[in-house]
């Protein structure tokens, strides 16, 4: 008879030593799956959050390059009287004011009839006028040209309904603007 030597046989089910080692490795690697997903999601949500907060960083630093590329904008000359469709009597005093840039010098006021034939001329001087404060005003002898601000003698113009005051305005950086008033009228009042 042949004998060979038997095995012993291997149990299927491990034994309680066994069992609470597998258990406890279980948990652990549970734990390290759960945790490191854990980890990696809040990774993940920390980088788009600094992802935002960069973004935010840099829109903030274009808008300040770009306020720093756009020149700030001058104020514009603007005519303060006369506005237009005012009736205006011939002889009356009245003042021509105005609002501009505070680094403009001076200011040339023009009394303009659009399309005048007349000898002369459309544009007729009024004054001229320092303004170191950017307003400025000059009083005006309604129906009168030239006179001892400007560098013309005194004239009468015509009555008409198609006046408007233009004002050429020169400051310290060569700046030069230009306003006109609307069509007011100059006609002899009783």
């Amino acid at each position: 008879m042949d004998t060979q030597p038997t095995q012993p046989q291997a149990s299927s089910a491990p034994s309680p030593a066994q069992s609470s080692l597998l258990s406890k490795l279980l948990i652990i690697l549970v734990v390290l799956i759960v945790g490191g997903a854990a980890a990696y999601a809040g990774m993940k949500y920390q980088q788009r959050v600094d992802a935002a907060v960069l973004t935010e960083q840099l829109a903030a630093k274009d808008a300040e390059l770009a306020a720093l590329k756009t020149p700030p904008e001058k104020p514009k000359l603007a005519i303060l009287a006369p506005l237009g469709k005012e009736e205006l009597c011939r002889g009356d005093d009245f003042v021509i004011s105005w609002k501009t840039n505070p680094l403009i010098e001076q200011v040339k006021v023009l009394l303009v009839r659009p399309g005048a034939t007349s000898n002369l001329g459309s544009y007729l001087p009024v004054g001229n006028v320092d303004t170191p404060e950017g307003t400025g005003a000059i009083k005006w002898e309604v129906g009168m040209a030239g006179g001892p601000d400007t560098d013309q003698l005194a004239y009468s113009v015509p009555n008409s309904q198609l006046y408007k005051i233009h004002i050429d305005a020169t400051g310290t950086d060569k700046i030069m603007q230009s306003a006109e008033s609307g069509l007011f009228t100059i006609k002899t009042c009783p």
